[in-house]
Parts: structure tokens; C-alpha cells; sequence
């Protein structure tokens, strides 16, 4: 085996890859509609008052309601895979809110039943079941090449030595993502947004600036919030029938199937990128042509 390190490279174009943490009424969702391109999936149903509808149209973003599907999160999750893997208009995703998203599968975890009774008898095992999902989220969020912003509730954080607020969401989604922004009101009108976690240059651990978004794109860096988008060029259907038919005519095992999906960190074939579905490929051709010249 030769050496399979390389020398680091950074990306051309970094994402901003957002929690927007606050209480109820500090504006964040007004923040977050100022992004480039918006494509707003409303959870909680903000945009359907007419002042956020109108703002909304002023920034020329587009929507995704309650009636469509916005509270739930495998719908969501379809959504951010057509983002990820279509050309389109977008440079911006954000969702509003994840906090509201996330309790509504947890509710729905929590009916489920497992040896004859439901999860939710059981403590945590809802959140636990709607973590699955929530990771398979996480995982096109990183293949996406668009902006995301995920607004959360505030809340209290009883385990800390300070009792701090932190998100509501996801133990430990703050380590799937490059930014956890709190907003903050101080006295009647003063709005700011605290640093609780970043691992970007031009941001510090708990520094304060204005809740003002063209102070936040300074600092982020507006090439990279306003670069053009990618997508992700998934294989076509008939290089997925081939692939099939080689699995099955080699006898290619499940244990290697699901070793190219983790690897790729997606669910299905139909979600491989088409060069590892062209690899995976060689790989059955060589099982074969091995087979054969035995």
C-alpha cells in the first residue's frame, strides 16, 4: 500500500453552514431572509403572516410551507437532496425552525412501538430515533453546496456550570456545523449576535456584533456567500441498473453494499455520486473477469 496521505487543500468556495440560536422576537428570521437567494422551508408558519410574506418577496426568496410539507423532516430531507443535486437559482437554504422540525419527528418517534408498547415510554428514546433522520439531514447539509442556516429556539442549558442558553436541537449539532450564532436583545432595540462556537477565520469565541447582516457578510466574506452553486452529479438511472445486475451476477454481498453507501454517506445507490457508482462497477467487472479466468 502506498502512502495514502495528500497535502491539504482548502475549498474554493466555503458555505456558510449556520445555527441561528435566540429567543422568540430578536430577529432571526429577518437575519436569515437577508442571505443570498433564499430558499425558505417554513416550519412554524412565520411566512404566512403578511409582513414576513412581504419581506420575503422583497429579497426575492422563494417558499416551502406547512401545507407542503415543511414539518416533516423526511420531506425535508428530499428537499435538500434536490438542492443538492439539481441546477437552480438558490445559493441560500434555511430552515425555520429546526427546533420546531425536530420535536415534531420526535413526537412522531415517540408512537412508534417497539416490543409491543411505544418508544416514548421509554426516556429519550424518541429523540433518539429522530437523531436517524436528523443525521441523514446532516449528511446532504454537507453535501450541499449552498448556504444553510438552521434557525433553533433558545433554551436553558441546566448541565452547564454557568447555566447558559443554548440551542434547541440535537445534542451536539453544533459539531456538524462550521457556525452557532446566538442573537440577543439588550435593553429595548439593541440587537447582537454573540459567537458561541466557530471554526472559521474573521470570527472569535464569544464576540459580539450588530444583528445586522451586512456586518455579517463583511466578516464572513460575501464571494463566498454569493459564489455560484454546484451540484452534485449523482448517477443516472441506467448506470444504476447496470450496477444491480453486476451485484447480483457477481454475488457481490450486502456487507460490501453498505460499505460504498457509508462510504459515500448516503442510503440508497440511486444516491451514489457517479464516479464511485463507475468504481463500484469496475469493482463487480473484476470479481467476474476474476471468476472467469479461475
Amino acid at each position: 500500500m502506498g502512502n495514502p496521505f495528500k497535502k491539504p487543500k482548502a475549498r474554493g468556495s466555503q458555505r456558510a453552514k449556520i445555527i441561528l440560536s435566540g429567543k422568540a422576537g430578536v430577529g432571526k428570521t429577518v437575519f436569515a431572509m437577508q442571505f443570498p437567494a433564499v430558499a425558505f422551508i417554513d416550519v412554524e408558519g412565520s411566512a404566512e403572516r403578511e409582513w414576513y410574506a412581504d419581506q420575503l418577496k422583497a429579497n426575492g426568496a422563494s417558499y416551502f410551507g406547512r401545507d407542503d410539507g415543511s414539518q416533516d423532516i423526511a420531506e425535508v430531507i428530499k428537499l435538500i437532496k434536490w438542492l443538492a443535486t439539481n441546477k437552480h437559482d438558490f445559493k441560500t437554504v434555511v430552515i425555520d425552525s429546526f427546533s420546531k422540525m425536530y420535536s415534531v419527528e420526535a413526537a412522531r418517534c415517540a408512537k412508534l412501538k417497539r416490543n409491543g408498547k411505544e418508544i416514548g415510554t421509554d426516556f429519550g428514546a424518541d429523540r433518539r430515533e429522530a437523531n436517524k433522520q436528523v443525521r441523514i439531514l446532516f449528511e446532504w447539509l454537507d453535501k450541499l453546496d449552498m448556504n444553510a442556516v438552521l434557525i433553533c429556539h433558545s433554551k436553558q442549558d441546566f448541565g452547564s456550570e454557568t447555566n447558559e442558553t443554548t440551542f434547541d436541537g440535537m445534542n451536539l449539532m453544533d459539531h456538524e456545523l462550521d457556525l452557532w450564532l446566538e442573537c440577543l436583545l439588550r435593553g429595548t432595540d439593541k440587537r447582537e449576535i454573540r459567537v458561541r462556537k466557530q471554526r472559521l477565520q474573521g470570527f472569535k469565541l464569544n464576540e459580539r456584533f450588530p444583528l445586522d447582516f451586512e456586518t455579517f457578510a463583511k466578516k464572513y466574506g460575501e464571494k463566498h456567500l454569493n459564489a455560484s452553486v454546484e451540484a452534485v452529479e449523482v448517477a443516472s438511472e441506467a448506470q444504476v441498473a447496470i450496477l444491480r445486475g453486476l451485484i447480483k451476477e457477481a454475488g457481490i454481498g450486502q456487507v460490501t453494499v453498505d460499505k460504498w453507501l457509508q462510504k459515500a454517506k448516503v442510503q440508497q445507490l440511486e444516491e451514489l455520486p457517479h464516479d464511485l457508482v463507475n468504481k463500484s462497477i469496475d469493482y463487480c467487472e473484476g470479481r467476474l473477469n476474476a471468476t472467469g479466468a479461475s
